[in-house]
């Protein structure tokens, strides 16, 4: 009886290992997708922006500017690529997302001032990173923030953040400006421009 049972959930199990894996070849951002594309000759450039020695993440943790150019038409993508480097976790932030990153960083930073009444959560997606602040008033601390990178992919990929290391990890970015091939776009205020 046990093994009428067992065989059904093992085969769920490993359908389900296989859809994640197929769901995971499929690229997110333009910077994978120039990254993977066929029969081009490709130039990457990391520079570090943010390295965690400490692993305040659990593990090492690092954010890079990442310009990927195209060596045969002089086509150039700027983004962030950010990693777990303790394990396989990595995601790209395109160059237009990144405004909404740090502007999110920010909202993060002027609300942890607040305290609601029940939980509740702000998230940032990108095509693949997820970043997010969660409340829960019944917890000694509160406020959690945390990074999901691979976010489509697995739980596994979640790491808790202070709000400190985020505060960090903006000006980093901000300083790291010049290091971006193409100008990094402003913050837009929504309704404006």
């Amino acid at each position: 009886m046990k093994k009428f049972i067992l065989l059904p959930l093992l085969f769920v199990y490993f359908i389900s290992l296989s859809q994640d894996s197929l769901q995971k070849k499929q690229p997110q951002t333009e910077l994978e997708k120039a990254q993977i594309k066929i029969g081009a000759i490709i130039k990457a450039e990391y520079f570090d922006v943010y390295y965690d020695k400490q692993k305040l993440f659990g593990g090492k943790f690092r954010v890079q500017v990442l310009n990927i150019t195209d060596a045969a038409s002089g086509i150039v993508l700027s983004g962030l690529y950010v990693q777990y480097t303790d394990s396989s976790f990595s995601s790209f932030i395109d160059l237009d997302e990144v405004p909404g990153l740090l502007k999110f960083i920010d909202f993060l930073d002027k609300t942890s001032s607040e305290n609601p009444a029940t939980y509740t959560e702000y998230i940032f997606n990108s095509r693949d990173l997820q970043l997010y602040g969660t409340y829960d008033p019944y917890q000694t601390n509160p406020w959690v923030y945390g990074f999901k990178l691979d976010k489509f992919y697995s739980s596994r990929s979640t790491r808790q953040v202070d709000l400190k290391v985020l505060d960090q990890i903006k000006r980093s970015i901000n300083n790291a400006k010049d290091n971006f091939k193409k100008p990094l776009p402003e913050v837009k205020e929504p309704g404006k421009g």
